[in-house]
């Protein structure tokens, strides 16, 4: 048994390990699935104690700060050239 902080800690965990057993697992016979789930949760537990949040998390925050940059690249394209040598 594993301990998280904060129900939605543990959410995300749970969440995490579904869809990844969904996405790389599905055409596994249903018999497998208790064992590879409860493998898969235990890696993402403990990949989340190692960085501190959850794998979830630190997608979104990735996929932030690429949407950030794309548009701070899309503004500056669109800016006259004169205004950059200021």
């Amino acid at each position: 048994m594993y301990h998280v902080r904060n129900e939605e800690s543990a959410l995300d965990i749970v969440q995490d390990s579904m869809m990844k057993l969904a996405e790389h697992y599905g055409d596994k016979p249903l018999a497998e699935l208790p064992m590879l789930f409860q493998r898969i949760l235990t890696k993402v537990y403990l990949e989340m104690s190692k960085f501190g949040q959850s794998p979830q998390a630190r997608r979104n925050l990735s996929r932030c700060i690429k949407v950030y940059r794309e548009e701070t690249e899309a503004r500056e394209s669109t800016v006259p050239m004169a205004v950059h040598r200021l």
